[in-house]
């Protein structure tokens, strides 16, 4: 059995071990073969992420204790965490380390995304999420890819059963929207969900109450991706949201964390950069920019719904389902 050590810390929210995770949960569902050490500093969170799910071979360590044991032959590095070499360089055999860097879409990752350099007896490579398939890659779930084919035969209706069997008929025939977002946005997107009575609103950590609104609990990383696909539109918050909604083949809003030194009108600007290697949408383009820099983000919600792009979202799913599947790329 191949033994890999997943090394991470949180910095400042849920993205950093989402990640993590999500890549040890889709390595282990792919190949039954590898065991993963977990080794992080949140073990409350780890068992709020896992959450319902059966995971076998993966087991969870206090990151403070990574240097109490010997290490695996191949490390998985999160987000340009601090290595002490020193102490992998007194071991005998080989370390592959695999260091992965945050999220970008900047054309300038490419010096670094994929390159390698040996220290002692320590193999290095880089990897840099993203969605350009030159250089960076993200995570493809293979439990969803089985998903997204059943979908396809069955139809979003018979899953939305699945998920809330008390629901009248009538209710699962409407458009349904997911609406994860930060704070300052569902309070500017709130009154246009209130007034739209033609569609459900399946909304998180938002304590709301009206007759077209679902507060939704937590779920874990699988159940919030399925229920992306059977959702006719999503608002999302996260890269790793972002991804799964790309692959849902549904319009989204993705709400970009707003950055004190404005870093995130350049994410808006590659993003949109991106997006035109498969459509020439203005129309949405616009939406999206507008939605993140200004305040009229219920009527950027409502423009959305009139839009007829679904083009561009199909392309986008097969884009990254054939280039910048990370399962697949990681193994070349």
């Amino acid at each position: 059995m191949h033994q890999i050590d997943f090394l991470t810390t949180v910095i400042d929210n849920y993205w950093d071990m989402w990640f993590a995770f999500h890549l040890a949960i889709s390595l282990l569902d792919q190949d039954k073969n590898v065991r993963i050490r977990f080794f992080w500093d949140d073990r409350q969170l780890f068992w709020k992420l896992k959450w319902d799910l059966t995971i076998p071979n993966v087991e969870y360590y206090d990151v403070k204790d990574f240097e109490k044991s010997s290490p695996s032959e191949t490390i998985y590095n999160f987000f340009d965490r601090k290595i002490n070499f020193e102490y992998l360089h007194t071991f005998q055999h080989d370390i592959e380390l695999i260091n992965f860097s945050y999220f970008l879409m900047h054309d300038w990752v490419k010096n670094l995304h994929n390159t390698q350099y040996q220290s002692k007896n320590v193999f290095v490579r880089h990897y840099i999420p993203s969605l350009l398939k030159e250089w960076g890659w993200v995570i493809i779930s293979p439990q969803i890819e089985i998903f997204s084919k059943e979908l396809q035969k069955k139809g979003a209706n018979y899953y939305k059963k699945e998920l809330f069997p008390h629901l009248a008929v009538d209710i699962l025939e409407k458009d349904w929207v997911s609406v994860f977002c930060y704070p300052e946005t569902f309070e500017q997107i709130k009154e246009n969900i209130l007034q739209d009575s033609q569609k459900i609103y399946l909304v998180f950590q938002h304590d709301i109450k009206w007759e077209n609104i679902i507060n939704m609990p937590f779920l874990n990383i699988l159940e919030y991706e399925k229920l992306l696909h059977i959702c006719q539109y999503n608002i999302v918050r996260w890269e790793n949201s972002l991804v799964a909604a790309i692959w849902a083949e549904q319009p989204f809003l993705w709400d970009i964390y707003k950055e004190h030194n404005d870093a995130h009108k350049y994410k808006i600007e590659d993003f949109i950069i991106f997006l035109k290697r498969f459509s020439e949408d203005k129309e949405y383009f616009e939406c999206f920019k507008n939605f993140n820099l200004f305040d009229d983000k219920g009527h950027n919600l409502q423009k959305i719904f009139l839009m007829d792009h679904h083009e561009l979202f199909i392309n986008l799913a097969k884009y990254i389902t054939q280039y910048a599947n990370l399962l697949k790329n990681i193994k070349k």
